[in-house]
């Protein structure tokens, strides 16, 4: 006597991947299980897409795998121990510092080409020569 048996169907492979579902995961976790606050914070449109992603039914979108991209910096700075601040961190007063002097250097280099070109640009006879030629 035999019964056919219907077979558990095999589970399709999700189409997002393991990063970014263990990413959503750990979002979920930071807020409380807020779908929305979840999406907001990793910087997707709508927690429809977080939800999607999190069960395997859409690929990453582009606005996933950024969030990706950010984590996986996130991850090398704490692996190696450098603080965010540290990261990226321009002075307002020392660039206005360095552009000060980039000025003062251009400005002198201009008055050294207008020099030279004004002291040799004729010869005795008239003959102009050229800006490139050793006096």
């Amino acid at each position: 006597m035999r019964t056919d048996t219907v077979r558990p169907a095999k589970p399709k492979k999700p189409k997002s991947s393991l990063a970014a579902r263990r990413l959503i995961r750990a979002a979920l976790r930071r807020h409380k299980n807020n779908n929305r606050a979840a999406a907001r914070a990793l910087g997707l449109p709508n927690a429809a897409q977080l939800q999607k992603m999190l069960s395997g039914a859409i690929k990453d979108t582009p606005s996933m795998k950024v969030a990706l991209k950010r984590a996986d910096v996130r991850a090398d700075r704490a692996r190696n121990f450098v603080k965010a601040e540290s990261v990226h961190t321009i002075d307002p007063a020392e660039l206005r510092c360095v552009l000060k002097q980039l000025d003062e250097a251009k400005r002198l280099l201009d008055a050294l080409l207008h020099g030279a070109s004004d002291n040799h640009a004729h010869d005795d006879s008239g003959a102009s020569k050229s800006d490139l030629s050793p006096p």
